[in-house]
């Protein structure tokens, strides 16, 4: 099916030919539409919470959670709107039938690129290591550990969706290049996560490159967004 239109969930699908200039131009503005929304405006507030103390600090996990909410629908509606008017299949973004592997596929993944971030403090990258912001790694206690996970699934699952589920597959689609589509979505990924500090930016780049590099290899996101969710919820527990 051609760019637009309704999509359809049939995993078949078949390759879609080049773009002409005007869906280049279409496609261009519609990542550069999704791109402000989920990446420039997350960014521009780490910023301020890496540069500016008091920026933002949640109260408590259930604001944490409301804010989490808010954001994730505000985010994964659009996209999901954007991904079916696409005409390519929800296939095409990696949205297919869960699999009884998954959750193991996901400790694979999320065992690589701990070991990735492990390198990375290691080497430090000449930056010192910053965690601003402990408290959102104070440990939960009772009934707010409903709460962590469910940060953790709205979370991950949302930031997965955009940016290995949707954005992988436009920025290939336009640019004919699946390792710039790993590489760009990476660098949005460690950019929102500046307030970190620069060292745990670049870890969590690198982080963006095994989720990136997995979904490349298995083109199903379930894998990816569950790895995001343990990478979300067991600080936690080390905490």
């Amino acid at each position: 099916m051609a760019e637009g239109g309704g999509a359809s969930t049939e995993p078949g699908e078949t390759t879609p030919g080049p773009l002409d200039q005007a869906e280049r131009r279409a496609l261009a503005l519609e990542i550069a539409a999704v791109a402000v929304l989920a990446v420039v405006s997350p960014t521009l507030t780490a910023l301020g919470m890496l540069l500016i103390p008091g920026f933002y600090r949640p109260q408590s996990v259930a604001a944490e959670f409301v804010g989490i909410l808010a954001m994730s629908s505000q985010v994964a509606a659009p996209v999901l709107f954007l991904m079916w008017r696409s005409g390519r299949g929800w296939s095409s973004f990696g949205i297919t039938r869960p699999r009884w592997y998954d959750p193991f596929l996901a400790l694979v993944i999320y065992a690589s690129a701990y070991v990735v971030m492990l390198m990375g403090i290691a080497i430090d990258f000449g930056f010192r290591a910053q965690q601003p912001l402990t408290d959102f790694l104070a440990k939960p206690g009772g009934a707010e550990w409903v709460l962590v996970v469910l940060i953790a699934i709205l979370n991950g699952g949302t930031e997965e969706l955009v940016m290995r589920g949707y954005l992988i597959p436009r920025i290939e689609r336009y640019c004919g290049s699946a390792l710039v589509a790993v590489v760009a979505t990476s660098l949005m990924f460690g950019a929102y996560h500046l307030y970190y500090g620069y060292a745990g930016a670049i870890q969590i780049t690198a982080m963006g490159f095994v989720f990136g590099g997995a979904f490349c290899a298995t083109r199903r996101l379930w894998p990816v967004a569950i790895a995001h969710m343990l990478a979300d919820v067991l600080p936690y527990l080390w905490g």
